[in-house]
């Protein structure tokens, strides 16, 4: 593995995030939404993201040097953003004591994260709740409220794609096009799949265009990409093959 200075500095971050605590403030529900509205895009960061920055790899995506930076660089676009483009952490361990994530044998899992916002925020950072899309009627009301007479294009896995094509009438967008991913090794496939879209693209004002995102660590960067054009991009996670089910997604997943 390849050090970079986010491994090199973790012991430190943690140190310092363990002696003066994370200052994570979470937006509230209204303010969230209301961005949403006011067109904002978002993304979405938790234990595997950090584990992928600090060199760690997963079934579902191997750590490497070029996703280590492309990760880098979503939160350093996120920072500049001034709310433009929406970053969202998991309230439950963001701000919990190393004791308590220990105590609850979290520490592993959550304890990378805790240290790249130090690294990341070297202030307060506020941020939104990444879980809101698992709570019954969020994600239906985000693909439902927020995506009529919109061009949307949709980047997930088969299943994830099949609930979205059954659910095409209650969405109510001007146009639906999908791009399926395998639900393992998306980054390897980026650049093709930004070729895909932006052919999706063509002829269309980029004030009547949504693409939304649901393949992993990849979304984020995809998303933050689309973002950067001009784009409305939303990175919303799983979930996606449980929209308008009877199940909620919370339930479900």
């Amino acid at each position: 593995m390849k050090i970079n200075r986010y491994t090199f500095l973790f012991p430190l971050a943690y140190i310092a995030r363990s002696m003066i605590g994370n200052k994570v403030a979470f937006i509230d529900g209204d303010v969230f939404w209301g961005r949403i509205a006011g067109g904002a895009s978002f993304v979405r960061f938790g234990d595997g993201e950090a584990g992928l920055i600090f060199g760690k790899s997963y079934p579902f995506e191997r750590s490497s040097h070029a996703l280590r930076t492309d990760l880098i660089s979503v939160l350093a676009e996120s920072r500049q953003s001034h709310g433009k483009l929406m970053l969202g952490l998991p309230t439950t361990y963001i701000n919990a004591s190393g004791v308590d994530l220990l105590r609850l044998r979290k520490y592993k899992m959550w304890a990378p994260l805790q240290a790249l916002i130090r690294l990341s925020f070297r202030k307060e950072c506020s941020v939104f709740d990444a879980h809101i899309f698992y709570r019954k009627g969020e994600l239906e009301r985000l693909m439902g409220e927020y995506l009529k007479n919109r061009h949307v294009i949709v980047v997930a896995n088969k299943d994830s794609l099949d609930a979205v094509l059954r659910s095409k009438h209650q969405m109510g967008c001007e146009s639906l096009e999908t791009i399926e991913v395998s639900r393992s090794g998306v980054y390897k496939t980026k650049e093709v799949l930004k070729a895909k879209i932006f052919s999706f693209l063509e002829g269309k004002h980029k004030e009547s265009v949504t693409i939304i995102f649901s393949c992993g660590p990849t979304a984020k960067i995809l998303a933050t990409d689309f973002f950067l054009e001009g784009y409305r991009s939303y990175d919303v996670g799983v979930g996606l093959e449980h929209l308008f089910g009877v199940r909620s997604i919370e339930s479900a997943i």
